[in-house]
């Protein structure tokens, strides 16, 4: 039967998967609890004395918040212009400092900008002394969120660049990835669609930095339902995933036009199938684990297949 008969595919199948899994589950993408980390600190630093309050010099360089030019015009139309109302610096025991507006009650609302002691910076919006609407979150490791906040959350549009240069894109729900959304690894592999709670979830189209291209569906961060990938050597599976691998009905089309249409499982032609071939030849039978084992012609059993 040929190559095509022997577990060979089947294992360069597998090496895919594997690779499939490490690039989707150790991805590094959104570290969630940085932004819950940074409320907590937050929290913990909040001044219990009265706060000591400087008076600016007044040819004090005022700070220009256009200070990344690479930002998306999305994020450039909704950048706020730094210009606080008053020319007080807070200065609190911890280290952390405040400029910016405060509402009549003495809690941070408007504009203003927070520095914490180890020199992470939030420039942008509070209201009731959290950050909401836009703002820039810089956290002292060099990742930074950019986008819209909700009570001290990244909410609705947003961008992170985590220290490793993975890059994120797209719609925020309480810190957590949630909507339509574009993420983009360092090794320029990518993954653009669908996320739920963090996760990848629904339609979405992952490319590969060899190249190579899933299209389908995803299910809590895993290749799950119905989808097509493509290898970079030609060969094109379609059909049904279960976790990162190939399972259900299903067809793969090799480079040199056979094609196998039935059943899969675990990355392994296993169940009913029919292989066809260039030459016109079609062999019905039942598959192992990759290999077949019976063929059959209408319907009924013929014999073990040697190869």
């Amino acid at each position: 039967m040929g190559n095509c008969e022997t577990t060979t595919c089947c294992k360069q199948n597998e090496k895919t998967n594997q690779e499939v899994m490490h690039e989707i589950n150790n991805e590094n993408i959104v570290p969630q609890s940085r932004f819950a980390q940074m409320t907590k600190d937050k929290e913990v630093t909040e001044e219990t004395k009265e706060p000591v309050i400087v008076e600016k010099e007044d040819n004090e360089k005022k700070t220009n918040s256009d200070d990344s030019s690479d930002n998306e015009e999305e994020l450039k139309s909704n950048a706020p212009i730094e210009k606080c109302n008053e020319k007080n610096i807070i200065y609190f025991e911890n280290g952390c400092t405040y400029e910016g507006d405060w509402d009549p009650v003495k809690k941070r609302h408007g504009f203003g900008i927070y520095i914490w002691n180890d020199g992470s910076k939030y420039t942008g919006y509070w209201m009731g002394n959290a950050a909401n609407g836009f703002g820039k979150l810089e956290h002292e490791d060099g990742e930074t969120y950019e986008g819209n906040w909700l009570n001290d959350k990244a909410h609705g549009y947003g961008e992170f660049r985590s220290k490793e240069g993975t890059v994120y894109k797209g719609e925020w729900k309480e810190d957590l990835q949630h909507g339509h959304g574009l993420e983009i690894w360092s090794n320029l592999a990518s993954y653009e669609g669908e996320y739920s709670k963090g996760k990848k979830e629904g339609h979405g189209v992952l490319k590969f930095s060899d190249g190579a291209l899933y299209e389908g569906e995803f299910h809590l961060n895993l290749i799950n339902g119905y989808g097509k990938y493509e290898w970079t050597n030609g060969k094109i599976y379609e059909g049904y995933w279960v976790d990162n691998k190939m399972s259900g009905k299903g067809k793969m089309v090799w480079k040199d036009s056979k094609i196998f249409e039935g059943s899969f499982l675990n990355d392994k032609r296993h169940g009913e199938g029919i292989m066809y071939y260039p030459n016109g030849k079609k062999v019905e039978g039942i598959w192992n684990q990759g290999k077949m084992e019976v063929e059959t012609v209408d319907n009924e059993p013929k014999k073990k297949s040697k190869n």
